[in-house]
């Protein structure tokens, strides 16, 4: 309770964090609801993924967001020109990306890695 008590005032930057990220979580769910964009629930998610207390990492993190879509974009485009369209190769493409997703996954330090394969995947 003594963590909680001093961490409630603007002094703290956890607090000012959790202020930041609920308005920002705030004014992207406006944004998604208003202009009712295709699979918009990825603004919020991004806006949890990417922001963190320090600028320099949420600046490398956007970053490595955006290079990681771009990338994601690029391998998923070529398997879907060069690879036949059969069930078989959806499957064998979905336990590779599977698999990938996990080697790389959030938990370790390729995010933008990890971000291709969660952009080739769907």
């Amino acid at each position: 309770m003594a963590t909680l008590r001093a961490n409630l005032n603007l002094q703290s930057a956890v607090f000012r964090h959790a202020i930041r990220l609920a308005a920002l979580i705030a004014l992207g769910n406006i944004l998604e609801r208003g202009f009712y964009w295709h699979r918009s629930y990825w603004l919020p998610l991004t806006i949890v993924l990417v922001l963190k207390p320090e600028f320099t990492t949420t600046f490398s993190r956007g970053l490595l967001r955006i290079g990681g879509t771009i990338v994601g974009l690029f391998l998923a485009t070529a398997l879907f020109r060069f690879l036949p369209d059969t069930v078989t190769v959806q499957l064998i493409l979905i336990f590779v990306f599977t698999l990938l997703l996990r080697w790389v996954g959030p938990q370790t330090t390729g995010f933008s890695r990890w971000r291709s394969a969660l952009s080739s995947f769907f």
